[in-house]
């Protein structure tokens, strides 16, 4: 149960009612619960200095993150502008007909900001 934060409506119901399960479920040394769990966190590091987790292996954090680049969702610059040269009829018709900008790229599957920025170089020519 997380704590109930002060200065909100109810705060004093609420920190009753918080210490109230904290007894019945940790027992009259509720508060020792808190220093458990600190503890715990404490003995997860390796050794006097705490290097837990990529910082403790280099090569698996750069390993990883190579694999989180090869299968990144963002589309290249040259990959939305042939979309937009592929569809820039289309793109122009429906602005025109009344679609918002944010309609036309969820419609086409495009890049919002994108599509926002090619029709305003569009209407400024």
């Amino acid at each position: 149960m997380s704590r109930p934060k002060k200065g909100t409506k109810g705060y004093e119901q609420a920190m009753k009612k918080w210490r109230e399960t904290m007894f019945n479920t940790y027992g009259p040394n509720w508060r020792d619960y808190f220093k458990k769990i600190g503890t715990k966190g404490g003995r997860n590091g390796k050794g006097v200095n705490y290097r837990g987790g990529f910082a403790s292996n280099p090569a698996l954090a750069k390993i990883a993150g190579a694999k989180g680049g090869r299968c990144s969702t963002r589309r290249s610059k040259h990959e939305c502008d042939k979309e937009w040269n592929d569809n820039k009829g289309k793109i122009m018709r429906m602005y025109y007909e009344g679609y918002t900008v944010k309609d036309i790229a969820n419609t086409l599957n495009l890049n919002y900001s994108s599509i926002r920025r090619k029709i305003q170089e569009e209407l400024e020519k």
